[in-house]
């Protein structure tokens, strides 16, 4: 997760994302999410909604520069 730390740290804050540190715990939270269906969609229902509400973004930041230059 460190070469997206920022998307990384929004889902972990979130809610969307489950921070594992070794092999064993990732197996585990694994095995927690096939057997749990009702986490699995909370969690995918998290991150649709994150990526919802950060749609556009770059298009509207490239807008943003587009029209700065332009008043230059």
């Amino acid at each position: 997760m460190s070469d997206f730390q920022d998307i990384a740290d929004l889902m972990l804050k979130e809610g969307g994302a489950i921070l594992v540190n070794t092999g064993e715990e990732l197996t585990a939270e694994v095995l927690r999410l096939l057997s749990d269906s009702e986490l699995s969609v909370c969690l995918g229902a998290r991150n649709k909604a994150l990526v919802e509400r950060h749609s556009g973004v770059t298009s509207k930041i490239a807008k943003d520069i587009l029209e700065r230059l332009l008043k230059a």
